[in-house]
């Protein structure tokens, strides 16, 4: 999925918020990879941002998208060995994307290749 930066906003911490104007839909805010790519939905009534990482099927990886745009900037931040391992999958990228930031064992497999004797 694409959004140009007229409906994104790369925020300090290194979240990514989506507000799509004219639109039913309330803002969405992603984590960064070292916050575990948590994803949150703004509801306006209750003035509060509600999880929602366990409901989001949205495809993040998208050779398309410019690297120069906020999206971009905020997917840069994903090490480049999981954006590879990723961009071709499209059900449940989210999913796996976000159990590869917050699970201990897949984030020290990125860096360091996993060693499993066979034969012990």
């Amino acid at each position: 999925m694409y959004f140009d930066d007229d409906h994104t906003l790369l925020e300090r911490d290194g979240s990514l918020t989506i507000t799509i104007s004219g639109s039913e839909l309330h803002p969405i805010r992603f984590a960064s990879w070292e916050q575990g790519l948590g994803c949150e939905r703004y509801d306006p009534e209750q003035d509060h941002w509600f999880d929602c990482s366990h409901e989001m099927e949205i495809v993040l990886l998208n050779p398309k998208i410019n690297i120069g745009t906020n999206q971009g900037r905020w997917l840069s931040m994903i090490p480049l060995t999981v954006r590879e391992l990723s961009t071709h999958i499209q059900f449940r990228q989210y999913a796996l994307l976000r159990w590869m930031a917050i699970d201990p064992l897949l984030r020290s497999a990125l860096y360091e290749p996993l060693c499993i004797d066979l034969f012990e």
